[in-house]
Formats: C-alpha cells, sequence, structure tokens
C-alpha cells in the first residue's frame, strides 16, 4: 500500500468515532431532554418540555476537515 492510499484511507476513518452516535441520539428531543433533566438536573430545566425545544443543525465542516467530525 502506497503512503497515499494510507493517508487517504485515515481520512476515511472518524477522528471520534461516537460523536455521529451522539449527534443522532441527542437529534432526538425526548433522549436529550431526559439527558438533561437525569445528569444535569437544574430546576428550571425540570419543566422543559419537547415543545420548548427547537433542533439547530450547527454542523460545519470545511473542506479542509470533511472527514473529521468534533
Amino acid at each position: 500500500m502506497s503512503i497515499q492510499e494510507k493517508l487517504t484511507t485515515q481520512e476515511k476513518i472518524t477522528d471520534k468515532p461516537h460523536d455521529k452516535g451522539y449527534k443522532k441520539i441527542f437529534s432526538i428531543k425526548k433522549n436529550f431532554l431526559d439527558f438533561m433533566k437525569k445528569y444535569i438536573g437544574l430546576e428550571w430545566m425540570m419543566e422543559l418540555t419537547e415543545r420548548d425545544m427547537e433542533l439547530i443543525d450547527k454542523e460545519y465542516i470545511t473542506d479542509q476537515f470533511d472527514t473529521y467530525e468534533s
């Protein structure tokens, strides 16, 4: 395998393999809300409902980093 092929293969590997999973899980309002209430549990959070939440796609990846996730 040439150096170029190795670099291309490495570029296809996700930098943080769990990021995509977390993104998928937390894109479901109920999952995110349950997590916030259980593990952060600030008083004001307890009154939140799914209707209070809005999913915002904030992903921005430049051409240089199109194979990496943060």
